[in-house]
């Protein structure tokens, strides 16, 4: 008798591999179906959490989406917590 299917090991090859670097500069590798990892998500405003899940409809290069995902990178570069603001924008 096998197993069951949601207690199988995921089989190695390409799904292993899609994940990128978590924005919030904490290291982590972050499976691509996600923004950032939970830690750095809950640092995320919620309005911006909001912008990056209403994004989730739209065309990958939708200048919305571009927009939630860029606003989002500029609060973990400059956001609080992260010390030397010289190079910000804001």
């Amino acid at each position: 008798m096998s197993e069951p299917r949601s207690i199988r090991p995921a089989p190695r090859g390409r799904a292993d591999r899609a994940c990128h670097q978590c924005p919030g500069r904490c290291g982590r590798s972050v499976p691509n179906h996600l923004y950032a990892c939970e830690r750095c998500w809950r640092r995320l405003p919620a309005q911006l959490q909001q912008a990056i899940r209403a994004s989730v409809a739209w065309p990958v290069l939708s200048p919305a989406r571009t927009r939630a995902f860029t606003a989002a990178a500029e609060f973990y570069n400059c956001g609080p917590g992260v010390g030397e603001r010289a190079m910000c924008r804001r």
